[in-house]
């Protein structure tokens, strides 16, 4: 007869939902109870287990052939089933991060155009017209934000 399972969690009526401590407490508790009536129960029917495969030994063979099977065949099988939908969520992933990407670039370039950086340079009368002529005068200093938006409003779509 096979070993019977500890019940997992009690919960008497007047308890709340019971803590994170109080659940990891009874999965380690159960786990332990459930290995140590399994470990009695095998030491109890080894030598019955012992006689049986010592008169069966041709199920032995192919339990063993199984389990190999299992393991140099099925397992890999598996593991390229996992990979081949790993792969499928990263490819997803990838493309939703390259769609915000170029979505934040598209509306980055529309800013910069709106507030008048062109292809030919700052439009007449923009708003980035005006602060180069109250701010800057006539010297863009290299690596300012001004220059980084003329850079990007110069480059063509």
């Amino acid at each position: 007869m096979a070993p019977v399972l500890p019940p997992m969690v009690t919960v008497t009526p007047d308890e709340t939902t019971p803590s994170l401590s109080h659940i990891i407490s009874a999965v380690v508790k159960f786990v332990t109870e459930y290995f140590l009536r399994v470990s009695d129960w095998i030491t109890d029917h080894l030598p019955e287990a012992q006689g049986w495969v010592t008169s069966h030994p041709f199920y032995v063979a192919a339990a063993i052939v199984g389990v190999v099977i299992l393991i140099f065949v099925f397992v890999p099988w598996i593991l390229s089933w996992v990979a081949l939908a790993v792969n499928a969520v990263w490819s997803g992933l990838k493309s939703v991060f390259q769609l915000v990407w170029r979505s934040l670039q598209w509306f980055g370039r529309a800013f910069v155009h709106c507030l008048g950086f062109r292809t030919k340079g700052v439009t007449k009368g923009s708003t980035a017209a005006l602060y180069q002529s109250r701010r800057l005068g006539g010297s863009i200093p290299a690596g300012s934000t001004f220059s980084s938006f003329q850079s990007v409003g110069a480059t063509p779509r």
